[in-house]
Protein backbone atom coordinates (compact mmCIF):
# COMPACT_ATOMS: atom_id res chain seq x y z
CA UNK A 1 0.00 0.00 0.00
CA UNK A 2 1.34 3.38 -1.03
CA UNK A 3 1.65 5.99 1.69
CA UNK A 4 1.26 9.60 0.57
CA UNK A 5 3.38 10.68 3.52
CA UNK A 6 6.39 9.14 1.78
CA UNK A 7 5.73 11.42 -1.19
CA UNK A 8 5.55 14.43 1.11
CA UNK A 9 8.82 13.50 2.83
CA UNK A 10 10.51 13.01 -0.53
CA UNK A 11 9.18 16.32 -1.81
CA UNK A 12 10.22 18.12 1.36
CA UNK A 13 13.74 16.71 1.17
CA UNK A 14 14.10 17.89 -2.45
CA UNK A 15 12.87 21.39 -1.65
CA UNK A 16 15.25 24.23 -0.82
CA UNK A 17 13.47 25.35 2.34
CA UNK A 18 13.03 22.27 4.45
CA UNK A 19 11.76 22.10 7.99
CA UNK A 20 13.56 18.97 9.08
CA UNK A 21 11.72 18.90 12.41
CA UNK A 22 8.47 18.22 10.54
CA UNK A 23 10.14 15.63 8.30
CA UNK A 24 11.83 13.88 11.23
CA UNK A 25 8.55 13.88 13.14
CA UNK A 26 6.78 12.29 10.18
CA UNK A 27 9.52 9.68 9.85
CA UNK A 28 9.23 8.87 13.57
CA UNK A 29 5.45 8.50 13.22
CA UNK A 30 5.89 6.23 10.23
CA UNK A 31 8.43 4.05 12.07
CA UNK A 32 6.01 3.75 15.00
CA UNK A 33 3.16 2.83 12.67
CA UNK A 34 5.30 0.24 10.87
CA UNK A 35 6.28 -1.26 14.23
CA UNK A 36 2.62 -1.63 15.20
CA UNK A 37 1.79 -3.14 11.81
CA UNK A 38 4.65 -5.63 12.24
CA UNK A 39 3.25 -6.74 15.61
CA UNK A 40 -0.18 -7.20 13.99
CA UNK A 41 1.40 -9.17 11.13
CA UNK A 42 3.31 -11.38 13.58
CA UNK A 43 0.13 -12.05 15.56
CA UNK A 44 -1.78 -12.91 12.40
CA UNK A 45 1.02 -15.26 11.29
CA UNK A 46 0.87 -17.14 14.61
CA UNK A 47 -2.93 -17.44 14.29
CA UNK A 48 -2.65 -18.69 10.70
CA UNK A 49 0.01 -21.24 11.60
CA UNK A 50 -2.17 -22.59 14.43
CA UNK A 51 -5.19 -22.75 12.13
CA UNK A 52 -3.21 -24.55 9.42
CA UNK A 53 -1.82 -27.04 11.96
CA UNK A 54 -5.33 -27.75 13.28
CA UNK A 55 -6.61 -28.24 9.74
CA UNK A 56 -3.78 -30.63 8.91
CA UNK A 57 -4.45 -32.61 12.10
CA UNK A 58 -8.15 -32.85 11.24
CA UNK A 59 -7.29 -34.03 7.71
CA UNK A 60 -5.01 -36.76 9.09
CA UNK A 61 -7.76 -37.93 11.44
CA UNK A 62 -10.31 -37.99 8.62
CA UNK A 63 -7.89 -39.86 6.34
CA UNK A 64 -7.49 -42.49 9.06
CA UNK A 65 -11.26 -42.71 9.47
CA UNK A 66 -11.67 -43.19 5.71
CA UNK A 67 -9.02 -45.89 5.70
CA UNK A 68 -10.69 -47.69 8.61
CA UNK A 69 -14.09 -47.48 6.91
CA UNK A 70 -12.68 -48.77 3.62
CA UNK A 71 -11.20 -51.76 5.48
CA UNK A 72 -14.51 -52.39 7.23
CA UNK A 73 -16.35 -52.26 3.89
CA UNK A 74 -13.91 -54.74 2.34
CA UNK A 75 -14.22 -57.07 5.33
CA UNK A 76 -18.01 -56.87 5.19
CA UNK A 77 -18.02 -57.58 1.44
CA UNK A 78 -15.75 -60.59 1.99
CA UNK A 79 -18.03 -61.84 4.78
CA UNK A 80 -21.15 -61.47 2.60
CA UNK A 81 -19.60 -63.37 -0.32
Amino acid sequence: SHDNRLDFISLALRGKKVNFDKVLSMIDEMVTLLGKEQVDDDDKKVYCEKTIDAGEDTKKELDLDISDLEKAIEETKAFIE
